[in-house]
């Protein structure tokens, strides 16, 4: 079975149910399960002085989020006795499925876990899927899910 699994969470619902069944396959397989969180950044070209400092205030809310977004991973994993850890990367740019790739190479994850959106058509097209781009690039296994189920209080 799976000894390290990577969960990639952006504090979307569906990215809450990836960490829940990551960790009902961690506890059943007795793996070791990290939660990544990709910080983006955006650039915003209208004023470069603005857009500086607006990039600086969404570089600090990003990272606020993200850690958060990990504190309760971290707490999820101490309530139901999984082994875990956390990891709060930043892209600089890079696109975050690319990070989440690497990331899983240098964690030598035998599972991703991530939530997906599900979009089609021009909802994709415009918005792009970083579930998408992660399945075209690794070649680890990959746990998708879709689902509007509330997580449960235990796995």
């Amino acid at each position: 079975m799976y000894s390290r699994i990577l969960v990639a969470l952006d504090g979307q619902p569906f990215s809450s149910r990836a960490l829940h069944d990551a960790v009902e396959i961690a506890l059943l397989a007795d793996a070791a399960i990290t939660a990544v969180s990709v910080v983006e950044h955006y650039v915003s070209m209208s004023d470069v002085v603005a857009g500086i400092q607006e990039e600086k205030t969404f570089r600090s809310l990003a990272r606020e989020n993200a850690s958060l977004v990990l504190s309760d991973a971290q707490e999820y994993f101490t309530r139901f006795g999984a082994r875990g850890s956390t990891v709060l990367e930043d892209a600089f740019g890079e696109p975050v499925a690319d990070v989440i790739v690497r990331l899983a190479v240098r964690l030598d994850a035998e599972l991703i876990a991530m939530g997906t959106h599900g979009r089609a058509g021009i909802g994709r097209l415009l918005l792009g899927s970083v579930a998408e781009s992660v399945l075209r690039q690794t070649k680890v296994p990959l746990l998708l899910v879709k689902s509007f189920r509330d997580v449960p209080a235990q796995p």
